[in-house]
């Protein structure tokens, strides 16, 4: 078993739904500054519409663990992240994606 970690980017400020899926893939300090960062100010997202969903796109509420889904802004995660080092590829896209947002968008 794995731990999957996945970032859905909001599309347009005040909208709830994103386009694209971001599967990270696991390294333990990038893992655990999201998780802090969600943990700490994380805001509660009523619901977004994604490909998440069981059947296809449409609207989840909570994690596959059953957790309420989470935003942070752009601009907090691009902080956090500024100094974070990765070495998979996927992550390495993730933060270039991240640091082309802008900062408004969860």
């Amino acid at each position: 078993m794995s731990l999957n970690l996945a970032i859905l980017p909001q599309y347009l400020q005040g909208s709830n739904f994103s386009n694209d899926v971001i599967l990270l893939s696991f390294e333990s300090e990038l893992f655990e500054i999201i998780k802090s960062l969600v943990d700490a100010i994380g805001r509660p997202i009523k619901e977004i519409d994604c490909y998440l969903a069981e059947d296809g796109y449409n609207s989840i509420t909570e994690d596959p663990s059953g957790n309420p889904i989470k935003g942070v802004q752009a601009q907090q995660l691009k902080k956090y992240l500024d100094k974070v080092s990765v070495t998979h590829w996927r992550n390495k896209a993730f933060i270039a994606y991240l640091n082309e947002l802008p900062n408004d968008l969860f």
